[in-house]
């Protein structure tokens, strides 16, 4: 067993975007998709993509974006058990402008991410776990330094 804790976030992409639109203005491209993102999500849908048995533990919202990611990871097969709905904050998000020459911008807002602490993780799944990987710590600043040691 595998487990990945740390950020999740929901990715919208524009592409292609050649430039920001004036204020009040409309801007068309020709597509705009959703996927998922942030260390702990994607490393855990990688992992169980290459047949490893995955859990992942991370902080999301109760929105449409934290179910759309709840919903990613368990068709990949990574088990959500662990993972923690925060009553307050949004799920974690990112904008992702993708200009014509494949170079991205971004506008984020961290939300649920940041609330992720030790008591939010399943210390009986870390003692099951054959390896844990922390991904996107030091932004999860509950966790960076002392947290990440005592959890280590």
């Amino acid at each position: 067993m595998i487990t990945c804790i740390g950020i999740m976030v929901a990715d919208l992409l524009a592409v292609p975007v050649e430039h920001l639109p004036e204020r009040g203005k409309l801007l068309c491209v020709d597509r705009i998709e959703l996927h998922n993102g942030g260390c702990a999500c994607s490393t855990s849908i990688a992992l169980a993509r290459l047949g490893a048995e995955v859990a992942c533990i991370g902080n999301i919202g109760h929105d449409a974006l934290g179910d759309f990611l709840m919903q990613r990871m368990q068709s990949e097969g990574v088990s959500t058990d662990a993972m923690v709905r925060d009553p307050v904050k949004q799920t974690s998000a990112s904008c992702v402008i993708v200009s014509p020459d494949g170079e991205r911008s971004f506008i984020h807002c961290q939300g649920a991410n940041v609330t992720l602490d030790l008591d939010d993780i399943d210390m009986g799944l870390i003692d099951r776990s054959q390896y844990v990987h922390i991904g996107g710590y030091l932004i999860v600043e509950a966790l960076d330094g002392e947290p990440a040691a005592e959890l280590f």
